[in-house]
């Protein structure tokens, strides 16, 4: 959800990897004369309160790279976070002016290789460390290949509905990849070799299972939904949350994205909201959770016998200051 004054979208979240023939010809070319950077770190999984992150370095002295792939609900969406001291960042203004172009050549953006276009269209948050320098923040991507989004968006077309693949296929993909690529982000583009990422996504997916349970969520009840929470009215919440922009932020034009997780009860009912990120002023927290624990309403979850059981939703807002 992107909340700015002037205009506003919502952001997709995650969905199933689809299947599909893997990328050849265009998509060997792609990023295949960019600098690449060997991992210089194993993996390393963070056990968040509300999300699970894995993190990476990559790189040796000046060209030291930092990666960071969070995920908020089972089979969500990924948060990517790159940050490095070793080139140059574009400018503010730069990447705003690019993410608003048609031109792809153009767009900022991170793919998970091999590939043959960039996954991740849209304009990222600037960020900064100390340690790591300068970065950027993407709020949605998946490992999916531009064939596979494709085919899941032909499929929602024609049956309104996510394209859900097996174990094995989802495994495939995951275990083709072998990088991920940063463009038109820094002064150069460049590769990060993560290697392939089935194990690692593996991992994710165990820790977001036992984070599940933490929410109160029955989580094996959950693996077997014939239909996951369904947002009644969805339109009429970007309009309340545009509304909602805190004044104090936009008097300083400050901006923010919130991810926040609403538990749904069996009747519909958002019973709890929790602010899955602590990156934001908590001003927009508060701003977003008081909408929605107030207006939304639901279609609720049912398991596998068609029953509605306690469930969650989860959502990207994006407070933007648009022009």
């Amino acid at each position: 959800m992107v909340c700015e004054r002037v205009k506003a979208g919502w952001l997709a979240v995650g969905a199933a990897l689809a299947t599909a023939a893997m990328p050849t010809g265009a998509a060997a070319q792609y990023a295949a004369d960019w600098d690449r950077l060997a991992p210089s770190s194993h993996w390393n999984l963070d056990y968040a309160e509300d999300s699970c992150a894995l993190r990476r370095s990559f790189g040796e002295g000046d060209d030291r790279t930092f990666l960071e792939l969070r995920q908020f609900e089972p089979e969500g969406a990924l948060q990517v976070i790159v940050m490095t001291k070793g080139t140059q960042m574009r400018s503010a203004d730069e990447l705003l002016v690019a993410s608003h172009v048609r031109s792809r050549i153009a767009r900022p953006s991170v793919s998970f290789l091999p590939e043959t276009e960039p996954a991740e269209w849209g304009q990222p948050l600037g960020i900064h460390s100390e340690e790591w320098g300068e970065g950027v923040l993407f709020t949605s991507l998946d490992l999916r290949n531009s064939e596979q989004r494709e085919l899941a968006r032909a499929f929602l077309a024609e049956h309104g509905t996510g394209l859900v693949v097996s174990d094995e296929q989802r495994d495939v993909r995951e275990a083709e990849i072998d990088g991920l690529a940063v463009e038109n982000v820094y002064r150069r583009n460049f590769v990060l070799d993560t290697g392939a990422m089935q194990a690692p996504m593996s991992a994710m997916r165990q820790c977001m299972d036992e984070l599940i349970e933490h929410w109160g969520i029955d989580a094996e009840a959950n693996r077997h939904l014939t239909r996951r929470v369904q947002p009644r009215d969805f339109q009429s919440w970007v309009t309340r949350v545009q509304q909602q922009y805190p004044t104090a932020m936009e008097r300083q034009n400050e901006q923010a994205v919130v991810r926040v997780r609403l538990t749904v009860s069996p009747e519909g009912r958002a019973t709890d909201c929790a602010v899955q990120t602590d990156i934001s002023n908590p001003l927009f927290d508060e701003a977003a959770c008081e909408v929605l624990l107030r207006h939304s309403r639901f279609d609720p979850a049912l398991d596998a016998d068609g029953d509605p059981i306690a469930s969650y939703w989860v959502k990207t807002i994006v407070y933007r200051i648009g022009t």
